[in-house]
């Protein structure tokens, strides 16, 4: 379970929820701890967490992130499946992006494949404007690859290509 926790945390950063991946990363820490076997899972585990954590810092702060580890922490584990589940989010949130509407444009052409250089000229700017825009959603996402870009895309109805 504690796994899963962290695998819908990353879900949650890459829909730019960071007070959501926060809240699951809290909980899974609890579920791990509890099991005492967060350790046993090795250095792949440890950084996935961290990066995860880093994404959702960079999203709410740290002031946010500390309050909504230490609430996923505190949470029962049936309030934190159902957290993780979705089952405590009014119907329809999520659905917004925290990219703006021309670096979702941006992602989703990174998404078909584009270099820079082809998004710039597709979109009439610069190639230093699309560099941009791609640093700016990779910061904004915690990526740091543009095939990590595509994955959010296509799993995004409202912003397939």
């Amino acid at each position: 379970m504690a796994a899963i926790m962290d695998v819908l945390a990353n879900a949650a950063l890459a829909a730019g929820d960071g007070v959501r991946a926060a809240r699951l990363l809290g909980a899974s820490q609890r579920l791990w701890s509890a099991a005492g076997t967060l350790r046993d899972h090795g250095p792949a585990l440890h950084a996935a967490r961290t990066a995860c954590a880093d994404g959702a810092r960079a999203l709410v702060g740290d002031e946010g992130y500390g309050s909504a580890f230490r609430q996923g922490g505190r949470a029962t584990t049936g309030e934190a499946v159902a957290h993780a589940l979705g089952a405590d989010r009014p119907a329809g949130r999520g659905a917004g992006s925290p990219l703006t509407r021309r670096e979702q444009q941006v992602a989703r052409l990174v998404a078909r494949g584009l270099t820079n250089r082809e998004i710039a000229e597709r979109l009439v700017i610069s190639r230093r404007t699309a560099d941009s825009h791609v640093e700016h959603i990779l910061a904004k996402l915690g990526f740091t690859s543009r095939t990590q870009i595509a994955v959010w895309i296509s799993g995004r109805p409202q912003d397939r290509a």
